[in-house]
């Protein structure tokens, strides 16, 4: 009896602690942290290709310098000219000499001239006469145009008699005028006048009518 009393409290005993052991929970591992290894992505490095050697082009010669045209030498502001027609009904050859004033009055010139004046005038036959004359001209600029090359200008003058024919004495006489110059390179200037004269000598008697003139001048 006491054995059987024994056994149960043994087999008691190991029910016991085996329902203690079966309820207890059971321990968390812990967990053992791996060393993360970093990954390092390699760095592509650009690929540095080699610049192509630079074309060279030949500099083309450079071109023979040009000669410098000729300097044109100003002229001095003169002209000197001959002119032929008709003064107041008499014949007259002339020659006249201008000089530019252009630097005081823009477009004007300083005239003077002699004439020669033959012919006959009324009762005058054979009558020869010598004038000094002293003017202006005025240039006329607003009328030349490409389709006319020619210098206009307007022209007046004072005459004075210095030897007439017959041993008459001279006076005083004038003439007005308007006339064109055209220019031919390498020539010279041709000129016409178309205006009025009147030269009075002899105490009453007089020279008067139209003045046709044409000839040549030069400048320098």
């Amino acid at each position: 009896m006491k054995k059987l009393i024994a056994f149960v409290i043994a087999l008691s005993l190991i029910a016991g602690l085996s329902a203690s052991t079966m309820a207890a929970p059971a321990k968390k591992k812990k967990a053992v942290k791996k060393p993360v290894k970093k990954i390092v992505k390699p760095i592509k490095r650009p690929v540095v290709r080699p610049m192509p050697s630079p074309v060279v082009t030949p500099t083309p010669a450079a071109p023979a310098p040009i000669a410098a045209a000729p300097a044109v030498t100003a002229g001095i502001g003169m002209c000197v000219g001959v002119n032929a027609g008709v003064s107041g009904g008499l014949t007259a050859i002339g020659g006249v000499l201008d000089y530019s004033t252009a630097s005081i009055l823009s477009g004007t010139k300083v005239r003077v001239g002699v004439d020669y004046l033959s012919g006959t005038n009324g009762k005058d036959s054979n009558l020869k006469i010598v004038t000094a004359k002293i003017g202006a001209l005025y240039a006329l600029d607003m009328l030349k145009s490409a389709a006319m090359p020619v210098d206009w200008y307007v022209e007046g003058a004072a005459a004075i008699p210095v030897k007439v024919s017959g041993a008459k004495s001279g006076s005083y006489g004038l003439e007005v005028a308007v006339g064109g110059n055209y220019m031919i390179p390498d020539f010279g200037t041709i000129n016409a006048q178309v205006g009025y004269s009147a030269l009075k000598y002899g105490g009453t008697s007089g020279a008067k009518g139209v003045l046709v003139s044409l000839g040549y001048a030069y400048s320098f």
